[in-house]
Formats: structure tokens, C-alpha cells, sequence
């Protein structure tokens, strides 16, 4: 489901009655009223979806695959066109409808709301299956994440992540740390900073382990292994791409 089409003409209620008669799904309207409340749209119902936005839209059409009972669910971008809220709702929703053992399948590029609801992880590169494996496989085997580090004092810190095996920092282009490790290597250099009394003022995680793996496996860099780039490198394309 990427771009849901509908009677434009028609409420959203409408269209999900339309949607239960042509299928034969018996859904009844306790049925129609309960997706439209999952998918938050049940204030709006009685509107005509030709005045729906882009997101109303694709949570339409989330609440009409909702009727059919899948076992099965198939995503494609679903939080295409959706504000923060209605991205954390269809999140929410795809958690629950796993947990109630539904298998939901979800193609998308926005990465960062990937990580937020799989339990496992399909990369393809030119139609091709290069990777596939759990989040506790991806994080064991992902090249380094990327780490932008703000502190009280930049010069002690750079010299105190130099010292950190499995680090690679550098400065960063628009002040602070780019900082290249795994998990385990950060936490040693956040205890190293703690233990200095050099502040930290933030710490944000620019380049995650999923992101970090999808870029490695799919993307074209010269032949140069994603370990091999320096930070900021590792960063600016990343961010470059988002």
C-alpha cells in the first residue's frame, strides 16, 4: 500500500462500507468503526476523502486492509506523507496488530521508523537479497554506527576516544566529535568521559546500525569498506541520503 485510492466523492466511512460489501469480508459497522478508530480517523469520517490529505489517505487504506482480518499484512511506504503523529500511529498499530499474530510485512526507506517497530530485516540491492536476519543478528554484524559528540572540552575528548579500542573520531565539520564505534566501545568512552569530569552536552546517534549495514551492502563507494571511511564521511553521506 503506497497510494490507496478511493471515491473521492464518498466519506471515508462510505468507502469502507463500499470497500466490506465488494469483498464479501463480512465486516459489519462495529467492524468499519473499530479500523477507523485504529487507524485515529473516526472524526473525520464522515468527511469526503477528496478532502483527505496524503496521510488520512494511506491510514484509509491501512483501516480498509484492516476489515479483510489478514493473517498476512503487505506495507509498502506505509508512513509515506504522514506528519510525526500519524507515523508514531501506524507504529503503534503495526506493534499491535503483530503481537495480536499477524505477519506484517513492510517495505519502506525511512529507515529510522524501521528500526522502531521489525523484529527482523530483508536488504536487497538491484532486486537481489544481499542480507537478511533478526535485530539481534543485524546488530552483531553491522559495520560501526556514527555518533556526533558535544562536550566541555572537545580537545580532552578527542584525545581520550583515541585512546578507546574499536574508535575512530575525528572533528566534526560544524564543531563537536564525529565519533565511528560499536555500542560497547562507546559505553567505554562515555565512563572515559565521566570519569575526566568532561561534560557531556549531547550525544546523538547519526548513523545506526541498520542504516550503517543498508549502507554497506547497497550502496556504490569505490570499492571502500564502510569501516574504512572516516567518520564524517560515514556521516555526511548518510545524512546526505536521509
Amino acid at each position: 500500500m503506497e497510494e490507496p485510492s478511493f471515491y473521492p466523492y464518498l466519506s471515508g466511512r462510505s468507502n469502507l462500507r463500499l470497500v466490506a460489501k465488494l469483498d464479501g469480508t463480512g465486516a459489519g459497522a462495529a467492524e468499519i468503526e473499530d479500523a477507523l478508530r485504529r487507524v485515529d480517523l473516526d472524526s473525520r469520517a464522515d468527511d469526503r476523502v477528496s478532502g483527505y490529505s496524503t496521510g488520512m489517505r494511506q491510514r484509509l487504506g491501512l483501516a480498509a486492509a484492516l476489515l479483510r482480518r489478514p493473517r498476512l499484512l503487505l506495507l509498502d511506504e506505509p508512513t509515506s506523507g504522514l506528519d510525526p503523529a500519524g507515523t508514531r500511529a501506524v507504529a503503534t498499530l503495526v506493534r499491535d496488530l503483530a503481537a495480536g499474530g499477524v505477519a506484517v510485512l513492510l517495505s519502506s526507506h525511512q529507515i529510522g521508523e524501521l528500526e522502531k517497530v521489525c523484529d527482523s530485516y530483508t536488504m536487497l540491492r538491484r532486486g537481489r537479497v544481499v542480507w537478511g536476519g533478526t535485530g539481534a543478528e543485524l546488530e552483531a554484524q553491522a559495520p560501526r554506527s556514527a555518533y556526533a559528540l558535544f562536550t566541555s572540552h572537545d580537545d580532552h575528548a578527542l584525545d581520550l576516544a583515541t585512546q578507546v579500542q574499536g574508535i575512530r573520531v575525528q572533528r566534526a565539520a560544524r564543531g563537536g566529535l564525529v565519533v565511528a564505534a560499536r555500542r560497547e566501545s562507546m559505553d567505554e568512552l562515555v565512563a572515559a568521559l565521566g570519569d575526566a569530569r568532561v561534560l557531556i552536552r549531547r550525544l546523538e546517534l547519526v548513523v545506526s546500525p541498520l542504516e550503517s549495514m543498508f549502507f554497506a551492502l547497497t550502496a556504490d563507494h569505490e570499492g571502500t569498506a564502510l569501516d574504512e571511511l572516516e567518520p564524517q564521511q560515514l556521516a555526511d553521506i548518510i545524512l546526505a541520503g536521509a
